[in-house]
């Protein structure tokens, strides 16, 4: 308690919030299913964390209710996911019922909703260690009870919450921007490569349009850890939006890196994820020279005159991505092989439209990296003020 201001308190959860589970019906018995009460599931919670939640996809009837162990919730009610994704959470504006994979807070007269809010998700991390299980994990409804919850006098936590939620609004109003610019770019590139890909148009293969003594290939299998001063080697995480993000980047042992001299990269080279999360694609930046990459990855060099970056465009496209999509196999870890891969036919027409088209999709890039940095800089900012502010080591007035 010392490390709190001394007006502060630390209760188990179950003290000031009551902790309700959830249940599912029998699919069994079509009667349950109906159009009575909204009935959500964890990967909704999961996909709207921190906001609101007054719709489901499903719902079901008055007697699925009665029949099972789902409880209809009270606006108001912080709808916490329990079981695989744990902590996760939003809160409810409409009556709303849950499966078994929640732990629903409702909070009593000492505790704001919102201040809890955003405390559980803080601190998720800390509920995930909680979990126990063999075919899951999940934390069970008696471990969230006697979880200890800072509560800070009502007032101060209402201003904490406020000034909390401004800043998620902040990152909302970014985030969606961001979505926005996306689209519009898919939208403008799958418009040029659909035209650029009619039946009037010639194509040729990718190994074709490549440079003679680099062939298409992929990079090293087993870089090792990362090696102080040691060759930056690029891997399929760091390849984001065309572009190949260097905020972690791995860097290989000199003579790992020599073994693999064939797969080094320099700036203009085009990149290409091929294992797991395939069809990724960046051009090399010239900070990058020499650098090299793993397995999960191929360097494609075009020939002299073949513009690179209306090449990427393409291949990010409905067009190139199918191509990519139909060619990649794999159960547990999906790619598509090399050889795939250079046979992709390639729409000449593509390359007809010299600078202009690409100063576009450039100037798209450029906003959706700026969005996307300006997202990531807000959620560090909301993580640092609100360790701040649920540590009391700063305070709001009220």
């Amino acid at each position: 308690m010392s490390e709190y201001p001394s007006e502060w308190k630390v209760l188990p959860l179950g003290e000031v919030a009551e902790v309700v589970g959830g249940g599912t019906p029998s699919r069994d018995t079509a009667a349950f299913w109906g159009d009575d009460h909204y009935w959500i599931t964890p990967s909704e919670v999961v996909a709207i964390d921190g906001k609101t939640a007054c719709r489901s996809k499903e719902r079901i009837s008055d007697l699925g209710l009665a029949s099972s162990g789902a409880k209809l919730h009270p606006p108001g009610t912080i709808l916490m996911t329990s079981r695989a994704s744990i902590g996760f959470a939003a809160i409810a504006t409409e009556e709303i019922c849950t499966n078994q994979g929640f732990q629903s807070l409702r909070c009593g007269k000492e505790l704001d909703n919102w201040f809890a809010l955003h405390q559980i998700r803080h601190r998720r991390a800390e509920l995930q260690q909680l979990a126990a299980g063999s075919t899951f994990l999940e934390v069970s409804g008696s471990n969230v009870r006697s979880f200890p919850f800072v509560v800070p006098p009502l007032p101060e936590q209402k201003k904490i919450a406020e000034i909390l939620s401004g800043i998620d609004s902040a990152v909302n109003a970014n985030q969606t921007l961001l979505e926005k610019s996306l689209s519009m770019k898919i939208a403008l590139v799958n418009d040029f490569c659909s035209d650029a890909s009619g039946t009037a148009s010639k194509s040729v293969l990718l190994s074709e349009i490549v440079e003679d003594d680099a062939p298409i290939c992929y990079g090293i299998l087993m870089p090792g850890s990362h090696f102080q001063g040691g060759v930056p080697v690029i891997k399929v995480k760091n390849i984001v939006n065309g572009v190949v993000v260097q905020d972690d980047i791995l860097f290989t042992d000199p003579e790992i890196d020599k073994k693999y001299a064939r797969s080094r990269i320099a700036e203009g080279d085009l990149l290409v994820t091929i294992r797991g999360s395939t069809g990724r694609t960046a051009l090399v930046p010239p900070n990058l020279n020499n650098a090299n990459i793993t397995q999960d990855t191929a360097r494609v060099r075009v020939r002299t005159g073949v513009n690179s970056d209306l090449l990427r465009i393409y291949l990010d496209s409905s067009s190139g991505q199918k191509y990519i999509e139909d060619h990649t196999i794999g159960q547990a870890v999906k790619g598509i092989n090399l050889a795939d891969l250079r046979k992709m036919p390639i729409p000449l027409r593509i390359f007809d439209s010299g600078n202009k088209f690409t100063e576009a999709i450039s100037s798209m890039d450029s906003r959706v990296t700026h969005l996307r940095f300006k997202v990531a800089k807000l959620k560090c900012y909301k993580n640092a003020v609100t360790s701040d502010l649920l540590s009391g080591r700063e305070r709001v007035s009220v």
